[in-house]
């Protein structure tokens, strides 16, 4: 009995995609969190030329603690790399571990803050909601890099924004609240994307421009 259920906790921890093979061994929820430590080769680095060759290791943990380091390095001067280096990872798309270099590179962003890094931040959201989930999908949390990489931008959105420089950020939440981007299922169905935007709209000050108008 005792052997049987090790048997089926081990089953649903696959299923979930806990494990993930590489330098780690495992992808835990740290890891999904960036809480990875950051390996003595990677920490002497100093200049962003030396941490590109991590950006492009096969292990993608090397790849997230890379991003940590660049931004640790570069700061503000980082963000066009994560961008490219946001673009290059693989869609995960069904398969169930999380997009862990993507979500550390969304973090980034997020920390750096500023213009650029959400005009970043906007890109990659808008680019991911007209694209939707893979073909196949049923639902929207069939794409796991669709669902993590959606839900984790909207929100750094939400906080980021301001009435001062934000219109672009303020006039897609409220499409998505008003229901104007209806069209597509995958945003129509989206239980979590919707909610988040009419909590926005609710919540966040009309932006300056629109005020004048």
């Amino acid at each position: 009995m005792k052997k049987d259920l090790i048997i089926v906790v081990l089953t649903i921890l696959i299923l979930i995609g806990i494990f993930e093979t590489g330098v780690y061994g495992k992808q835990s929820d740290k890891l999904v969190k960036g809480e990875a430590k950051i390996p003595q080769e990677i920490k002497n680095i100093t200049s962003i030329s030396e941490i590109k060759p991590f950006l492009d290791s096969k292990d993608s943990t090397i790849r997230m603690v890379a991003v940590k380091r660049l931004v640790e390095i570069g700061g503000v001067n980082s963000i066009d790399l994560l961008y490219e280096t946001f673009n290059k990872e693989p869609y995960k798309g069904h398969v169930k571990s999380a997009p862990i270099v993507k979500l550390e590179i969304i973090r980034s962003l997020k920390n750096i803050g500023g213009d650029k890094a959400k005009k970043v931040l906007l890109d990659i959201l808008t680019t991911y909601l007209e694209r939707g989930p893979l073909k196949g999908s049923i639902y929207v949390h069939d794409d796991g890099d669709y669902n993590a990489v959606v839900s984790n931008t909207a929100n750094v959105l939400f906080d980021l924004y301001n009435n001062i420089n934000d219109l672009e950020i303020y006039l897609l939440f409220k499409r998505i609240a008003q229901g104007e981007m209806d069209y597509h299922w995958w945003i129509k169905e989206d239980s979590y994307l919707s909610p988040l935007a009419r909590t926005f709209c609710d919540q966040k000050k009309m932006p300056k421009k629109l005020e004048k108008k």
